[in-house]
Order: C-alpha cells, then structure tokens, then sequence
C-alpha cells in the first residue's frame, strides 16, 4: 500500500502492478493523472 497527497494506491498480488484503488476528497481522477508519471489502473 502507498498512501499518497492524491489517493491510496494499492499493488494487485498477481501482477504486482500498482494501481490507484482510492482517491482523497476534492481530488480528481485528472489531478490524478497530471501528476503521477506514468498510466496506471484505476481499481475503483
């Protein structure tokens, strides 16, 4: 798990991909991806 300014994201056990499962309040799923470097799966 890795709690960060924008939400929660969490590692799947197969693939051991990390992907946003919880985004913080007044935060958007744009904000999200403005910031984070790189595509991720949204698990929510």
């Amino acid at each position: 798990m890795l709690l960060s300014t924008k939400g929660l994201f969490r590692f799947d056990p197969v693939t051991k991909e990390m992907y946003l499962a919880q985004i913080h309040p007044r935060v958007t799923i744009e904000d999200v991806k403005k910031d984070v470097p790189y595509r991720e799966p949204i698990g929510y």
